[in-house]
């Protein structure tokens, strides 16, 4: 079928070229590539097809740099650009009087079509490109039934741990983007309520540049369904699981050549819970003088609904105007029960305390998004826009009882009420057949009114940042050479408003961001990248206010007013080797932190029962150089086997000492210079038996990781899947297990010369979760590829 394609293709301008031309004709030029790859597409089609008949007039295909050049005679035409496999595009413009060059234009896979030849094995779960990673959701197993979190441990580069902790390359809280905008539900738990099935692809960008946020050092763009066919689609899941957990997802699409409307709910409830047992041993001279053991048991209980409403609108055959709105609520009944046992230096117990610290916590999230996407004459030649409007209201309501007098009770009531405007305007146009120019503007504008109410006393803060942002990149392609640069000037104006104490801390952050992405394509199957990035880490909210929160009777944190943002600059030279069957996509990284984040831990001078009570606060320490490898190999030995393998191998080269004198006069010093060796590694397998069921193993391992004062002990924690089509792929049924040994195990090290402190946090069991799902009016695409269903067909 392929060779008649291509047979067609070239047979197509000869028979054109036998029909009538009048006088006036237009030389029409351009190229055509790949929309994430960059590449040239060869023996792509164009096609001009008659505005009253529909009959195609004129057509003709792109070389082997993607070019092409075709005589008409002038007019009115429906243009179409199509190729295997991709997304047929028709172009926004319909009149040709002159010579005219369309400039690139770029193609997206098809996923409708990819997913119909899914059984030839032809389309990937995993695409590495260079500076890019992309991820179809629809090939993980039991995708209908999981929840964000759980499909992004499945990524390489991508580490979520059982508790939503989220790293990308091993560095800690990247930006997690929504259709390509930073939302509200970006943060880790109102991801743990969107459902997976609500989600088209993932793409993982390791060295964003200059249009993203100064303070994106990683991005995860999650792409959300939107129905491709015409009508009314849905699909319903119901789930069950170990230990009172259930849920219902509902994913709801209707189609028009117009409109397209979809509608994503979801329902989950669950219960958590955890152990703790920690040992904290108190020095003098080197020598114990006292001992706290605590045994904790942590339950809570959750509800958590997420509703994601949105419609596209095609305005014109150039401009489409989209509006999502966003709701999500968190409940969770929290309690926490706490022994602690009182030991001298003789191991006599000398005291306890019963700690019970109840607690309820509300989360309600609501956003409304509209953009705006117009085209001009060229496809290359874009404007686009978008205004965000979101609230994030956090409230804890907290009871803390001893049992022993000595401690003092607690009832307080914390509450955050975020609330965020954004808004980007970008313009992109081509300059060249080969360079193209992007320019534009960002602003957000945010303030979070923070209120903390106690028996004993109230605070009253609140923290607002505004920042108005800059950018303009510039690419261009020299044969198998690709060099892109970028600029972003960000202007961002924190303050801090202590209303208690009648105090505000002002703070102006005027930076330039520079990035460089160089990329060199040896063939269509070599690639080596290399690039440069400068970012910025802003001290939130949680890290600048100055009230105490306690962790036990004895030990407390305390944010710091006069945090300095961190710097980063970040270096990757990237190489791609990727065939049919194998990928393999090795990675050097050296990454500088100036102004470094560090949590120290030192002893306040205060006693309480005779113990020294410590205080946890983040420091600017010096800075850090982190370098090493990653690596990333597929391989599919055939249609029913596949291995997804990630190692993250690094060290983290730190300089730096804390300094401070504490309440009884005491001098801390702490040198926090060490070098330190650490990573992790992942490994995927899936195994698929057509008509019988899909099965996927993912197992996580995370090496030691210490420092001068810290230690946390390597763990491995594995997870499964399975699934099973039936009734024609209308219904499916699955089986998943998050940590299905229980062995996510925390076991940390906190230690300096007064103080070893050992902990270890557990789950009590593992997950468990039966899902169904039932398809209305839509199928899994499991059918060969079908030329015939193209909706542009040749008519001679």
């Amino acid at each position: 079928m392929r060779k008649l394609f291509f047979l067609y293709t070239l047979l197509l301008p000869l028979v054109l070229f036998s029909q009538n031309n009048s006088t006036s004709s237009a030389t029409i030029s351009g190229k055509i590539i790949d929309a994430t790859s960059k590449k040239p597409i060869e023996y792509a089609t164009i096609i001009f097809k008659s505005i009253d008949s529909g009959t195609i007039k004129y057509g003709g295909i792109s070389n082997q740099k993607g070019h092409f050049s075709i005589d008409i005679t002038s007019g009115f035409y429906q243009t179409y650009i199509e190729f295997v496999s991709y997304k047929t595009k028709k172009l926004a413009i319909s009149e040709f009087k002159h010579d005219l060059n369309l400039g690139t234009i770029a193609l997206e896979l098809d996923t409708k079509t990819l997913e119909e030849i899914e059984i030839q094995g032809t389309k990937k779960a995993v695409t590495v490109k260079a500076n890019k990673l992309v991820f179809n959701v629809h090939k993980d197993v039991a995708a209908e039934s999981k929840m964000t979190t759980d499909v992004l441990n499945n990524i390489p580069s991508v580490t979520v741990d059982p508790n939503g902790a989220i790293r990308l390359n091993g560095m800690a809280n990247p930006t997690v983007l929504i259709n390509g905008k930073v939302t509200a539900l970006s943060k880790a738990d109102a991801l743990k309520t969107l459902p997976a099935s609500s989600i088209e692809k993932v793409e993982v960008i390791s060295n964003p540049g200059a249009s993203y946020q100064a303070t994106s050092t990683g991005i995860i763009n999650i792409l959300l369904k939107k129905g491709k066919e015409e009508g009314f689609h849905s699909s319903a899941t119901l789930s069950g699981g170990y230990k009172n957990y259930y849920g219902a997802l509902v994913n709801l699409n209707y189609n028009t050549n117009t409109t397209s409307i979809y509608f994503y709910p979801s329902f989950i409830h669950k219960n958590d819970i955890k152990n703790a047992l920690t040992t904290t041993t108190y020095l003098t001279q080197g020598d114990p003088y006292s001992v706290i053991d605590r045994t904790s048991d942590f339950n809570a209980t959750k509800n958590d609904f997420s509703g994601i409403l949105g419609a596209d609108f095609n305005l014109s055959k150039k401009s489409t105007l989209s509006t999502v709105l966003n709701y999500t609520s968190i409940n969770a009944n929290n309690c926490t029960q706490t022994t602690a046992i009182l030991l001298d230096a003789t191991e006599t117990e000398t005291g306890s305390n019963d700690r019970l610290h109840e607690g309820l916590f509300n989360n309600t999230i609501f956003e409304a998004t509209v953009s705006f996407d117009h085209y001009f004459k060229s496809e290359a030649q874009k404007l686009s826009a978008y205004f965000s409007y979101s609230n994030d209201d956090e409230m804890y309501d907290f009871d803390i009882l001893n049992s022993n007098p000595t401690f003092t009770n607690e009832s307080y009531i914390e509450d955050n009420y975020i609330e965020n405007y954004r808004t980007e305007i970008k313009y992109a146009a081509p300059i060249t057949e080969d360079s193209n120019f992007v320019t534009g503007y960002y602003g957000e504008f945010g303030t979070i009114p923070f209120s903390y109410k106690s028996e004993a006393y109230s605070e009253n803060m609140e923290y607002t940042e505004n920042i108005h942002a800059f950018f303009a990149e510039y690419e261009h392609i020299i044969g198998d050479f690709y060099a892109g640069i970028s600029l972003r000037a960000e202007f961002s104006t924190v303050t801090v408003d202590f209303e208690t104490e009648a105090a505000t801390n002002k703070t102006t952050y005027n930076n330039l961001f520079p990035a460089v992405y160089l990329d060199y394509m040896f063939n269509d199957d070599e690639s080596i990248t290399l690039s440069y990035t400068k970012k910025i880490g802003r001290p939130s909210y949680t890290q600048l206010q100055p009230y105490e929160q306690k962790y036990t009777e004895t030990w407390s944190f305390v944010g710091n007013i006069y945090l300095a943002p961190v710097f980063y600059h970040l270096t990757r030279l990237s190489y791609t080797l990727s065939k049919p069957k194998f990928t393999l996509a090795p990675s050097l990284f050296f990454n500088r932190y100036n102004n470094y984040w560090q949590r120290v831990t030192y002893e306040t001078g205060q006693q309480i029962e005779n113990i020294d009570k410590l205080i946890t606060t983040p420091e600017n320490v010096g800075y850090v150089n982190n370098y090493g490898i990653d690596l990333t190999a597929i391989y599919t030995p055939n249609k029913w086997l596949s291995f997804t393998a990630y190692a993250h191998l690094h060290i983290f080269d730190q300089h730096g000492v804390f300094e401070t004198i504490n309440s009884a006069g005491d001098a801390i010093h702490l040198d926090y210079t060490s070098r330190n060796f650490g990573g992790s590694q992942s490994l995927v397998t899936k195994i698929k038996i057509p008509k019988v069921f899909d099965f996927q193993t993912t197992i996580n391992h995370e090496l030691l990781s210490q420092s001068n004062f810290s230690k946390r002990k390597a763990f491995t924690y594995a997870s499964i899947s399975a699934n099973r089509d039936f009734w024609d792929n209308a219904a499916s049924i699955s089986l998943t297990s998050n940590d299905v040994f229980n062995s996510f195990k925390t076991a940390r090290d906190r230690f300096d010369a007064h103080y070893y402190a050992e902990g270890l946090v557990t789950n009590v069991f593992p997950t468990f979760i039966l899902s169904f799902t039932y398809r209305f009016n839509q199928h899994k695409h499991n059918r060969n590829l079908n030329y015939n269903k193209k909706d542009i067909k040749p008519e001679f």
